[in-house]
């Protein structure tokens, strides 16, 4: 007796692993099973009731450890531009510089960054009405990858009455090569561009993105509506900058579906804290500097969240111990779901 009963504990120590992950009963069944032993006698009950006991209350304990230990958190990250009463970017400034808030309450600060690579998503239009400035455009898109940190990452979506992913996540170079070989043709789906753009932003591998969306005019084919980008960009958190080539031009009270983009993009720019423009084809140049210096000077801010509660919630960044308070521009409002 004694002799089977250390075989048969050899054997439960062997496959005391199987109990600790389940803490079921069945792998006791089976072990028997397994080794041939009957449970119709009294012995064997019993042994079976001894592992029950012995090793079940060991699973229970654990997975309750597990569970009290586990937190669930949200990361937030709010890229900040920081300008002063010149509109040129303040540099040098820490942590400990900034205040922010998230539904008025302090928060701490997990990670910042004040330089660094950038991970940008061009969204751009290809439909018919850009064919007079598409070379142009291409060449002053040449010098702007040129100026740009080596390190940056680009990804290209574009649209006519369709939109769709080129290129992902990869350098200057391939991203000039993928737009060399398009010819603009068909209408203009912009908002799927555009909401195919912030669904592609949330796996680009920097903390520090944005999206550049470049246009001519007004959405005319799109499935998706301005209100499911706006849900969209809320729910992306990420610095949208809108340059819209000769759209002024063409804002006329004949022609009021392009003053209509104009409103769009400038709507989307302002609320997620980037910028808009509106060029003609020569001064583009100086837009795209412009979005260049404001991304190279953002400040990078991340938090946890821990209040689960779902909605709209305000952002709130401010700068301490200054006497005079510099110009802000992020994205204050995001929505949690």
């Amino acid at each position: 007796m004694n002799y089977w009963l250390s075989r048969t504990q050899t054997r439960l120590r062997r496959k005391r692993r199987f109990l600790d992950m389940t803490g079921s009963g069945y792998w006791a069944m089976l072990l028997f099973s397994s080794s041939g032993l009957g449970l119709n006698s009294s012995s064997s009950r019993v042994l079976v009731i001894l592992i029950l006991t012995l090793f079940c209350p060991v699973y229970v304990i654990a997975q309750e450890v597990v569970d009290t230990v586990r937190v669930d958190v949200d990361l937030v990250t709010v890229n900040v531009s920081v300008r002063n009463e010149k509109d040129r970017a303040v540099p040098g400034l820490k942590p400990a510089d900034f205040l922010v808030t998230d539904q008025n309450n302090v928060v701490s600060l997990a990670s910042f960054a004040s330089d660094g690579p950038a991970s940008i998503v061009f969204v751009v239009d290809i439909s018919s009405s850009m064919k007079g400035t598409w070379k142009n455009f291409l060449k002053r898109l040449q010098t702007f990858l040129e100026k740009s940190p080596a390190a940056n990452d680009y990804t290209l979506i574009v649209f006519n009455e369709h939109s769709r992913l080129l290129v992902e996540s990869v350098g200057a170079d391939v991203l000039t090569k993928a737009l060399s070989e398009l010819r603009p043709a068909g209408e203009t789906a912009l908002y799927d561009g555009l909401l195919e753009g912030l669904e592609v932003i949330k796996r680009v591998p920097q903390r520090r993105k944005a999206l550049v969306l470049v246009s001519d005019g007004q959405d005319t084919s799109s499935h998706s509506a301005i209100t499911d980008v706006e849900q969209a960009a809320a729910l992306g958190r990420t610095t949208i900058y809108g340059i819209g080539i000769e759209l002024k031009y063409h804002c006329l009270p004949t022609t009021l579906e392009f003053c209509h983009g104009i409103e769009v993009l400038n709507e989307l720019s302002k609320t997620t804290g980037g910028i808009s423009c509106f060029p003609d084809a020569e001064s583009l140049p100086n837009y795209l500097k412009r979005v260049a210096n404001d991304l190279s000077s953002q400040y990078s801010l991340t938090y946890y969240s821990k209040d689960k509660t779902p909605g709209l919630r305000r952002v709130q960044v401010s700068v301490v111990q200054v006497e005079r308070q510099p110009k802000l521009r992020y994205q204050q409002y995001y929505l949690k779901k």
